[in-house]
């Protein structure tokens, strides 16, 4: 069985090269290619990024990098680009691809147990795709929108329902996504059975503040055994 860690970084970006920040010492990126090389069921580690310098850090900690003069990412959806990498890996005789597990570079402060954790979970169910996430603090059956200057509900009148009567949501936070191969090689994307997986917030990168919160979450130890991974491979 070929499982395939796949870590998309661009380097565009309304926080300029906010994939590579250096966070404790070492860049975003190298936190997941770690992560990936932590796990007892990940085989092969793949960076795709639209940028060349992306590439040769990823190369440094020891993901394979491939050319694409053309990348998708950030250009179209998670899974059409999802599909070139994979096309662009299997045409470099790297093997044919069962699983693709994909590791957000925005979100460095994982735990490489639950990502085995889902990885295991994945493999004996019936699901097409998995995707972790978060219990939204506020429903999003609450949420509205303001048309014609007034506040209307985007799911009929459930914003005035009592909170404990209304279904609780959840919102990806870039944990860890797993795809199977074939569904991405015919271009299904992530099939109609995504199975969810439930996991704290250590934090997701997208604003300057989140920066300083993953900062303060990991002076508290969240992060701590891929730290130490780091620092022992790349002193």
């Amino acid at each position: 069985m070929n499982i395939v860690a796949l870590i998309p970084v661009r380097a565009g970006s309304s926080l300029k090269d906010k994939n590579i920040y250096p966070l404790g010492g070492y860049p975003l990126l190298a936190w997941s290619i770690a992560c990936a090389k932590m796990s007892c069921h990940i085989n092969s580690v793949g960076v795709y990024t639209d940028s060349e310098y992306y590439g040769v850090i990823g190369r440094q900690y020891g993901a394979i990098c491939l050319p694409d003069d053309d990348p998708l990412i950030g250009k179209v959806s998670n899974h059409v680009f999802i599909k070139k990498w994979l096309d662009i890996w299997e045409s470099c005789d790297f093997g044919e691809i069962d699983f693709v597990v994909i590791l957000w570079a925005t979100t460095p402060l994982r735990d490489v147990k639950y990502v085995d954790e889902a990885i295991t979970g994945f493999l004996v169910s019936q699901a097409t795709s998995l995707k972790s996430v978060m219990e939204m603090s506020e429903s999003a059956y609450k949420a509205m929108k303001i048309e014609n200057g007034y506040l209307v509900s985007l799911s009929g009148d459930t914003a005035n329902i009592p909170r404990q009567q209304i279904p609780k949501t959840y919102h990806p936070n870039g944990y860890v996504d797993i795809m199977r191969g074939d569904f991405v090689r015919e271009g299904k994307g992530w099939g109609d059975k995504v199975l969810p997986f439930l996991c704290e917030d250590v934090g997701e990168i997208d604003t300057a503040s989140d920066i300083k919160q993953v900062e303060r979450l990991l002076a508290e130890g969240i992060g701590g055994n891929i730290l130490e991974y780091l620092r022992i491979t790349n002193p």
